[in-house]
């Protein structure tokens, strides 16, 4: 009875033992951000130097994708306003990250950068292995000049508005003219005396004159 209890229990150590050994494994073999990796990205100069590109720019698309090695990757499409260092040949850059969201699956990655819509940033570059951007140190290699801004209308836009308006303005005007036209004037009653123009400098109306000579 007592080495049947002593192996029950022996046998439960066991799954436990397993188990945190299972999940040690798994938390070690989830990839990690590059500032993690290498303590100097906490230094300004090191990550100054390590980029081969200086960008300003705004983000115009996210977009989650499942990789050949099974993790997530985020492509962040950067429209460029400026480029401090290096050179590019279009205005517009894709940026890769690991980590994200790919339709109902995310990945957390530490220390990896997090990009939103329409954010304004200043990012420390180099070309990754895959023919797109990297940020350099990670999340430390990215700056948030201006988060959530109002997206930035075209010309056109502002000239479509100002024709909405003015034919918005335009149709009120006539519906207005309209009502006037129908209901501006009260109707006159059966007892209102009417005026001719030789009576608006006198007391004498139309009524009274007929009345005046039906006398006589």
């Amino acid at each position: 009875m007592i080495g049947a209890t002593i192996k029950v229990s022996l046998s439960k150590l066991s799954t436990v033992l397993l188990a945190t050994w299972t999940l040690a494994s798994l938390a070690w073999s989830l990839p990690h951000g590059s500032a993690a990796l290498d303590e100097r990205c906490s230094d300004p100069s090191y990550l100054r130097g390590s980029a081969s590109h200086l960008v300003v720019g705004r983000v115009r698309d996210i977009e989650g994708i499942w990789g050949d090695d099974g993790f997530i990757y985020t492509l962040v499409t950067l429209e460029v306003a400026s480029v401090l260092r290096g050179d590019l040949e279009d205005d517009e850059i894709v940026v890769r990250r690991l980590g994200g969201t790919f339709q109902s699956v995310s990945m957390i990655v530490e220390d990896e950068p997090t990009f939103t819509l329409n954010e304004r940033v200043r990012l420390h570059l180099i070309m990754g292995e895959e023919g797109q951007f990297v940020v350099v140190c990670g999340d430390l290699g990215k700056e948030t000049l201006e988060l959530n801004p109002s997206p930035v209308a075209s010309p056109y836009d502002a000239i479509r508005q100002s024709m909405d308006l003015i034919l918005g303005l335009g149709v009120i005007a006539l519906a207005g003219g309209i009502v006037y036209g129908l209901h501006g004037r009260s109707p006159k009653r059966s007892d209102d005396t009417e005026e001719t123009p030789l009576s608006r400098g006198g007391s004498f109306s139309v009524r009274n004159l007929d009345a005046h000579l039906t006398n006589d």
